[in-house]
């Protein structure tokens, strides 16, 4: 099994949090790691996501999904129901978080907006009858500009109007409520060899399981994460 082909099972759900002991018994306390996460810079939460820090994973997808929701909806054209592009998006998402270099001088709100981006254009391209027209035949229908908003708005950890970070507040406890029990160990630790850049069958050997447990387990979050998109 390729790389590709590994990264094309891989749609892992919003905001992974698999810590139920650690998990804030009230709202409140899931507001407060909220509200910190807010204050730390996305290559801050990168490094530790890829370290296996579940909040800071929890944090980026939360931060994200309203962009890879927009842009995902944008599309009016393609024959992909918004779920399918929402979960294209997530993909690119990971992808951004493990394959991200702060050194190359590059943000990674701005890195992983193109990535999230080139995802999403890429089902749309390959999506139905349509795969082979050009991409311009597919109308976004909500412009850059909005999507651009979204990536500026994130990358500045706006708190936006008071109504506006109540919402935020109250998705990401959705997030962390719905997430906390739904992977289990093992998938948990796939998804971690994922971050730290490991191919399908580096992680088969790392794990003391063959490459088709592998395969299957990586199946089984993709079900989870539409369970979460629901």
């Amino acid at each position: 099994m390729t790389l590709c082909q590994f990264e094309s099972k891989i749609a892992v759900g919003c905001g992974i949090c698999w810590g139920v002991n650690a998990m804030p018994k009230h709202l409140g306390g899931v507001i407060a790691l909220y509200e910190g996460s807010q204050e730390t810079a996305d290559e801050v939460l990168v490094a530790k996501a890829r370290s296996g820090c579940d909040d800071s994973l929890t944090a980026l997808i939360a931060r994200y999904l309203p962009l890879i929701s927009t842009k995902a909806r944008g599309y009016g054209y393609s024959f992909l129901e918004k779920d399918d592009l929402v979960q294209e998006g997530m993909i690119a998402l990971l992808k951004a978080i493990r394959s991200f270099a702060q050194e190359k001088g590059t943000s990674f709100s701005a890195f992983a907006a193109i990535c999230i981006d080139n995802s999403i254009k890429s089902a749309v391209r390959s999506a139905g009858r349509l795969k082979h027209m050009p991409l311009n035949n597919y109308v976004p229908l909500y412009s850059d500009d909005i999507s651009n908003q979204f990536t500026e708005n994130f990358s500045a950890h706006s708190a936006g109007s008071p109504e506006a970070l109540v919402i935020k507040k109250e998705e990401y406890a959705l997030i962390k409520r719905n997430t906390a029990t739904l992977l289990s160990g093992f998938e948990r630790e796939i998804l971690m060899l994922y971050l730290n850049g490991c191919t399908y069958e580096q992680m088969a050997a790392q794990l003391s399981v063959t490459v088709k447990s592998v395969d299957n387990a990586l199946q089984r979050v993709r079900r989870k994460f539409c369970l979460v998109m629901h």
